[in-house]
């Protein structure tokens, strides 16, 4: 019985975290989006959004982490 119950929470986790990822691809092409709209200056637009990056980057990561030590 507990590893069934192991089970449905790993893909309860999966699935929540291949949404995260979703989100937060969205979240980063609205931020685009906005940022090509307010700036005309690329330059400007490409520092803002290396800066946004590393943030999407390290929930990914942390994602990936969580996930792979539910699977250990």
């Amino acid at each position: 019985m507990n590893v069934a119950v192991f089970s449905t929470s790993s893909t309860s986790l999966s699935l929540l975290t291949s949404i995260l990822r979703h989100v937060a691809r969205i979240l980063l092409l609205q931020l685009d989006l906005t940022l090509s709209l307010l700036t005309s200056n690329m330059n400007s637009r490409q520092h803002i959004l290396l800066l946004a990056r590393p943030n999407y980057l390290f929930l990914t990561s942390t994602m990936n982490v969580a996930q792979y030590s539910l699977h250990s």
